[in-house]
């Protein structure tokens, strides 16, 4: 499987990160990771991006940094949850540069799936702006990659920043509605209601992060400065990586067409699901345009996550 992995490295991120890095390499290529403005600038993510390279050793894996802000400008970030350096500010080093690449995220993108048509799978774990700004240099991108999964969204209007809207379509709602209007590939979306639940026990927890490897030790030192053994968090974007590698854990999905609310200060980046096309009076029946991720193999995904520090 060749994939392309934008993302906003955060601690989540280097969860999903983690359990592509430790696949074997004939398995699962690494095209680039593509690094984008969301829990924190992306100086920052694109730093962290390299310091998670490092804890897996897998400096053969190219970072490429992307955009800066969202498409129209949002001053709301992940601090608050991911701490300001975006990693719980608990690693100060500059990590090792080699895997950094000069080219922008935007053309990687557009290259590496022109290289690879019908090939790649992106796997979006953080705002979609990289890509919505690839699809308007190269319209041809909408149907050149293999699929496409985004962590991000909600499908039944329950929000973590707003009440109506996710993380990732709240930072660039008009991204998220481009990506999901125009790009045709097959499109699935792991939402913040599935992705939210503590499906890590404390026990897996510290088999996860207790080995006593540079792996472990790498999320024991950031589990231990957020509290993560006593908090139990949901790892979402990890959920995300899961359905990319094994889409097995499926158990439930919904064919249906959605589109984002691009403004407005209750409803900005709100999912809008059509459930009942049979019915619809105004604008007509639209083709279906996403497969909503409903319900996982919880067994499965956490086996994935936990072996990811072997």
């Amino acid at each position: 499987m060749k994939l392309i992995i934008d993302a906003d490295p955060g601690v989540d991120d280097a969860t999903a990160l983690g359990m592509v890095l430790s696949r074997d390499k004939s398995e699962f290529d690494i095209l680039g990771i593509t690094c984008v403005n969301g829990n924190v600038d992306v100086d920052k993510t694109t730093t962290n991006a390299l310091k998670i390279l490092e804890a897996f050793d897998r400096k053969d894996v190219p970072v490429f940094k992307g955009a800066t802000t969202p498409i129209l400008a949002c001053e709301h970030t992940g601090a608050h949850w991911h701490g300001v350096d975006g990693m719980a500010d608990v690693y100060q080093d500059t990590p090792d540069q080699t895997p950094l690449q000069k080219e922008h995220a935007v053309s990687a993108i557009n290259r590496l799936v022109s290289e690879n048509k019908g090939e790649v799978t992106v796997v979006a774990l953080g705002p979609l702006t990289n890509l919505a700004l690839a699809l308007r240099l190269n319209p041809s991108l909408a149907h050149d990659m293999k699929e496409l999964i985004i962590m991000g969204g909600n499908y039944k209007g329950v929000g973590n920043v707003s009440m109506a809207a996710e993380f990732n379509f709240f930072i660039d709602p008009i991204a998220a509605h481009i990506v999901l209007e125009d790009i045709k590939c097959p499109k699935y979306l792991v939402t913040w209601e599935l992705s939210k639940h503590p499906y890590l026990s404390l026990e897996q927890y510290k088999e996860y992060s207790f080995r006593g490897n540079k792996k472990a030790n790498f999320f024991k030192t950031i589990f231990e400065a957020k509290n993560t053994y006593e908090t139990l968090p949901g790892i979402c974007d990890a959920v995300a990586m899961g359905v990319a590698l094994d889409k097995i854990i499926i158990r439930k999905q919904h064919d249906v067409y959605g589109t984002v609310v691009t403004d407005g200060t209750q409803a900005k980046g709100l999912v809008l699901i059509d459930w009942n096309p049979e019915f619809r009076q105004i604008g007509g029946k639209k083709e279906n345009n996403l497969i909503i991720v409903d319900e996982i193999d919880v067994e499965r995904y956490t086996k994935m996550v936990v072996e990811s520090t072997l």
